[in-house]
């Protein structure tokens, strides 16, 4: 009788630990998942269920194989026979479909379950780490911006004093010259030249530091995005028609209003649209939309506007540094590479984000 409530006691101990391993497991925020060694899975916890979007019903007892994504199964496998081997295996940034958030960043790390001689399994764990990857790329970006500020600031300040006498004594000699001499023209252009060599110059201040730390006033206000469009639709007129392109408005009638710097939103504005019509061919279709965020959403309240174009499209490997200062695809002559950089730190300045989505061949979508 004392042997058999000692093993009451031990099975019931057994038990409890069991359920404590259970609860454990199902409690992780990670997803985690038991695979046996011939490759059915045993647990799968209610993190995987939600990270994954699988349910335990659908998985449980079948091949890992038959249960997961094909694209995500040579993944898994390689990482669990990487375990097995070595005892412990990690793969970072794999990219999962999710089947109703889209594509997803996860880590993805296995372990080996050791039995009395030989090993049982593997104990498979997942991570998103989506939303710590953006979170970098932005630490990052603000750092590339940063690290330009003091090369910036000190060329456009050394830029400007030059510039300002060659416009001075060009414009001086304008003045002096009548409209019939043919030296009018050559003074013309360089009075342009200038100007435009100076526009650069105080691009590199924007880059370089916000426009109130340089004692400009921002002169903040509600602005009406379906008016900014069509403000900026008209100034840019002339280059639309050359382009060969068509714009088409997807935009609320009125209430989208923003709380910003007026001519520095139409300075963004201006800039996607002139990036859409250099990437679109003849014939091709830029589409502006703009959606307003409602209060008590979670990304605040404010406005979502797009300019998408189907044109060339960015390729992959130079997509993370379209915001650059100084990066450009354009031709010789076409392009500062400043165009981008200033329009996003504008959109910081204003509490936003910009970011880009784009596929070679299929067009680009600024957001």
């Amino acid at each position: 009788a004392q042997h058999l409530e000692e093993l009451r006691s031990q099975v019931e101990m057994v038990q409890r630990l069991q359920k404590q391993q259970e609860a454990l497991i199902q409690s992780s925020p990670m997803g985690m998942a038991v695979i046996q060694k011939d490759g059915r899975i045993r647990h799968w916890n209610r993190a995987a269920e939600d990270l994954l979007g699988l349910s335990a019903d659908g998985v449980l007892g079948k091949s890992f194989r038959e249960a997961l994504p094909a694209p995500f199964v040579p993944e898994v496998a390689s990482v669990m026979r990487d375990a097995i081997a070595t005892g412990l295996a990690r793969a970072y940034r794999l990219r999962y479909t999710h089947p109703e958030r889209g594509e997803r960043l996860l880590d993805l790390s296995s372990a080996p379950l050791s039995g009395v001689s030989e090993v049982d399994g593997v104990l498979v764990t997942w991570d998103d780490v989506t939303e710590r990857v953006e979170m970098e790329e932005q630490l990052i970006q603000q750092d590339r911006l940063a690290s330009v500020g003091l090369l910036a600031a000190g060329v456009a300040h050394e830029v400007n004093t030059p510039l300002t006498g060659i416009s001075s004594y060009a414009q001086m000699l304008l003045e002096e010259t009548g409209k019939d001499d043919p030296r009018r023209a050559l003074l013309e252009k360089i009075v342009r030249q200038a100007g435009r060599a100076s526009s650069i110059a105080r691009g590199l201040l924007h880059v370089s530091r916000p426009s109130r730390q340089q004692g400009e006033a921002a002169v903040k206000g509600p602005v009406d995005v379906t008016e900014l469009l069509d403000e900026t639709v008209s100034l840019l007129g002339l280059q639309l028609t050359r382009s060969g392109a068509e714009l088409v408005r997807d935009l609320p009638d009125s209430g989208a209003e923003i709380w910003g710097d007026r001519s520095r939103l139409q300075q963004v504005l201006m800039n996607l649209l002139l990036n859409a019509m250099d990437a679109v061919s003849a014939g091709g279709r830029i589409v502006v939309r703009a959606q307003e965020i409602p209060a008590g959403r979670e990304e605040g309240e404010g406005v979502i506007l797009e300019v998408e174009d189907d044109g060339v499209g960015i390729p992959e490997e130079i997509r993370d540094r379209v915001f650059d200062p100084f990066f450009t695809t354009k031709g010789p002559g076409r392009g500062t590479g400043l165009g981008l950089s200033i329009s996003y730190s504008i959109i910081r300045e204003h509490g936003g984000s910009l970011s880009v989505e784009s596929k070679p061949g299929e067009g680009t979508c600024m957001r």
